[in-house]
């Protein structure tokens, strides 16, 4: 098909699994609005499937922490490498993030 647009979406559950809503919301709010092409949206997803993967892994839901504005713990950051070093200000900037796509409106429900 020629026409339409074409946005690359992380899903979970396989390649016919649905798709991750905070990472949906943040290619839309973020990417999109942007106008970045198709091939720069699929490899910031395959980076923020890697993070999916670490959290997953971890038993951290992502999507609950950010809509709690939780912040992950020294001991939660160690394997990842965040330096011990890290100021509370750096996480707050993450979840503070990651609260403002999980709360976002404008994403619910639209089609494109």
């Amino acid at each position: 098909m020629q026409s339409g647009e074409h946005i690359p979406l992380l899903v979970s559950g396989g390649p016919l699994g649905l798709p991750a809503p905070l990472a949906t919301r943040y290619v839309l709010t973020q990417f999109r609005l942007k106008g970045l092409k198709v091939s720069s949206i699929r490899q910031r997803l395959s980076t923020l499937a890697l993070a999916y993967t670490f959290f997953t892994e971890h038993g951290i839901q992502l999507d609950e922490r950010a809509a709690k504005r939780q912040f992950l713990n020294q001991e939660e950051l160690s394997p990842i490498g965040v330096p011990s070093t890290a100021s509370p200000a750096d996480y707050r900037r993450v979840v503070d993030a990651a609260a403002r796509i999980n709360s976002s409106s404008n994403c619910r429900g639209s089609r494109r």
